[in-house]
């Protein structure tokens, strides 16, 4: 009687192929969400972290103004004829209020060091259907050096032989934000209006800063 042959190792050969195949897929399916979560992730990462450091700021310019209540930034000064000549900036009022805010601002910064945000990885793989879902993922927002100010002053027309002046202090903060498949430094600028003033007449050719 004929003995049939032994099937073991063209079984054995099926499963290493059938092993190698579904690894093989794994990894590409691994690489391209990979692939198509990176950018999501840096994405998302990056706008999170300008809004809470905005937002941030925000807290710190509104908490320390209001702390500084009825300060005159600036005053408006005449000439002899009664036209606008130019305006003064108090820059003792400007200062203690910058350094109020700068210091408020960085206890808030490492206060508040972490945040989190959602990923919606169907967004990221182009499937319309799943858009709205995704894991949560940690985003740590870590200060990059001090926040900085700048103060800067405006005119803009504002109506018939009207003149709008602006004295904003700048906020500008650079923050190190580490995600998950992303790491990356954004910097952060929150204008923040300190004093608005309506000057009828002619433009000043110049401002007046009293820093004695």
């Amino acid at each position: 009687m004929r003995r049939s042959a032994n099937p073991a190792p063209a079984v054995r050969r099926r499963r290493r192929l059938r092993i190698t195949a579904i690894a093989a897929i794994f990894l590409i399916v691994v690489c391209w969400l990979e692939f198509s979560l990176r950018s999501t992730v840096e994405q998302n990462a990056l706008s999170a972290a300008r809004l809470a450091v905005t937002q941030l700021l925000c807290s710190a310019a509104e908490e320390s103004m209001a702390e500084e209540t009825d300060i005159a930034y600036t005053t408006v000064l005449y000439d002899t004829d009664g036209a606008v000549a130019a305006v003064e900036v108090s820059a003792e009022a400007v200062n203690r209020l910058q350094n109020r805010i700068i210091s408020r601002a960085s206890e808030m910064l490492h206060e508040e060091a972490d945040t989190t945000i959602r990923v919606p990885i169907g967004a990221a793989g182009g499937m319309m259907l799943f858009s709205a879902n995704g894991p949560s993922i940690r985003v740590r927002i870590r200060p990059h050096g001090a926040v900085t100010p700048e103060l800067q002053s405006s005119f803009e027309e504002a109506g018939m032989n009207q003149t709008l002046h602006r004295l904003t202090l700048v906020l500008m903060c650079e923050v190190e934000l580490i995600a998950p498949l992303c790491s990356d430094t954004v910097c952060v600028e929150y204008p923040c209006l300190i004093a608005e003033t309506l000057l009828v007449g002619n433009l000043p050719e110049y401002m007046l800063t009293d820093f004695t």
